[in-house]
């Protein structure tokens, strides 16, 4: 088990199932397969990454910097609060830092959570990295299996807005 240097509940390298929500066990309910990694650059909560080449995660504008996507910050050292009280579970908290560089972030890579909206969204859009904004998420009209980093599951008005988003069964 690896200790984290922010008031976390101990994680191993592995994924971790993240089930317990403030919205219960609804079928809306945030919730999947979570890891434990290191931010390249500082991330907002609902960010879009992807593997850099040192084994960080980072977000881009650039398309093909998602060949080796990840999934979706969750939450990181600026608001983890060992509980209830961070993105897969309010979306409130959508848009806002969750570390700077060399810090520990949380990333979804299964499953259900929040991600922030490049532009208005309908579900069931398959979703890719925005080229104008970098973390955020755009119906991709066109997709290539390499581009798609989620499904919407739900909407969104527009751009900055969460959108409830499944990860990793595109």
């Amino acid at each position: 088990m690896v200790a984290s240097s922010f008031n976390m509940e101990p994680v191993s390298t592995f994924g971790w199932i993240l089930c317990h929500t403030n919205n219960g066990e609804d079928l809306d309910s945030p919730g999947g397969v979570v890891i434990l990694a290191q931010a390249d650059a500082t991330l907002l909560c609902g960010d879009a990454v992807f593997i850099t080449d040192g084994n960080q995660v980072n977000k881009s504008t650039t398309a093909a910097d998602y060949d080796s996507q990840l999934g979706i910050v969750l939450a990181g050292k600026t608001n983890w609060a060992g509980g209830e009280n961070f993105a897969p579970n309010n979306s409130d908290l959508i848009g806002k830092q969750a570390a700077l560089a060399t810090e520990r972030v949380l990333i979804c890579i299964q499953g259900l959570c929040y991600g922030i909206a490049a532009a208005a969204i309908t579900s069931p859009a398959e979703l890719a990295p925005d080229g104008s904004t970098a973390g955020r998420l755009v119906t991709d009209a066109t997709p290539t299996a390499d581009e798609i980093i989620a499904r919407a599951f739900g909407d969104a008005a527009g751009a900055g807005n969460a959108v409830l988003v499944m990860v990793g069964f595109s």
